[in-house]
């Protein structure tokens, strides 16, 4: 029996307006970014899931039907 250690990385995209780069690092910085990236009401742009499986310290392609 093996145990697998999985990890789910997720990118999210989305678009916030901001006048310039001082004001996005504002937004970043008083937790605006991080709240529409986390809100489940949010409607992303583009959202993508990758799932990485690893045995023993190597990962594995799960998917791969050679054993």
């Amino acid at each position: 029996m093996a145990i697998y250690k999985i990890k789910r990385i997720e990118t999210i995209c989305i678009e916030v307006n901001a006048k310039d780069n001082a004001e996005m690092r504002a937004l970043y910085t008083d937790g605006t970014v991080d709240d529409h990236c986390t809100n489940v009401l949010w409607n992303p742009v583009y959202s993508d899931r990758k799932y990485v499986y690893e045995v023993d310290g190597n990962i594995v392609d799960i998917w791969n039907k050679e054993e």
